[in-house]
């Protein structure tokens, strides 16, 4: 669930940026050196800030950071296809952070996540099954974004975009805090489970005891 969530909100609006980017007005060369520079140099020290990020955080704390920095990013593109002027330098930078950065950002935390759901004993089947349940909502994600935006328009459909994200944070994280409740009420079960067990064990130690005391009174 948290993956199909995810990659829809991170992926729908990346889908249709590149051409985005074309009826926008830039030409194809642009477009390919600036993203290629931008996915090497962005994506890779997006994806190093993260890996430290998450080891103080928390992998689901970065999957919602990931997706309110996306949910910005599409923000700021659904402004510049309402204006009429055209700032192409504004849409590259948010092209490539919201391609390269964010989502090297959101995926390295993921990925993190589907190795700590794989089991230990098929670690391998497990992380290829995430992987491609993430290729699959990415393939239906990108097909029916494209769909709106050729019948729509990219207005609506970053509006749609906006909206998907937003909905994703809130579900992840409601998500996130109902699986911590469900982890305290287990804890909380187990330690109280495991005191009657050791006041049950107590008892009948202090029955013998009792029992040879008066056995040795009587003798």
């Amino acid at each position: 669930m948290v993956t199909a969530v995810f990659t829809v909100a991170q992926k729908w609006g990346v889908a249709m940026l590149g051409p985005f980017m074309v009826d926008y007005g830039l030409d194809l060369q642009t477009i390919g050196i600036l993203t290629g520079v931008g996915s090497m140099f962005v994506g890779s020290v997006g994806a190093l800030i993260v890996g430290a990020v998450v080891r103080l955080t928390g992998a689901k704390f970065v999957l919602i950071l990931a997706l309110i920095l996306q949910a910005g990013l599409f923000a700021g593109l659904l402004v510049l296809s309402v204006l009429a002027e055209r700032f192409h330098s504004v849409i590259l930078l948010l092209g490539i952070l919201s391609s390269s950065g964010v989502m090297a950002f959101g995926y390295v935390a993921l990925y993190s996540s589907f190795m700590r759901w794989s089991d230990i004993k098929q670690a391998g089947v497990d992380f290829t099954l995430f992987q491609c349940a993430d290729g699959l909502f990415s393939m239906l994600g990108g097909v029916v974004a494209g769909f709106i935006a050729q019948h729509l328009g990219y207005t609506p459909f970053y509006v749609i975009t906006l909206l998907i994200s937003i909905s994703a944070i809130g579900t992840i994280a409601a998500m996130v805090t109902t699986l911590q409740i469900n982890r305290f009420k287990i804890a909380f079960s187990n330690s109280r489970i495991q005191g009657r067990l050791l006041s049950a064990a107590s008892r009948p130690t202090r029955s013998a005891s009792g029992q040879n005391g008066d056995l040795e009174h009587r003798m």
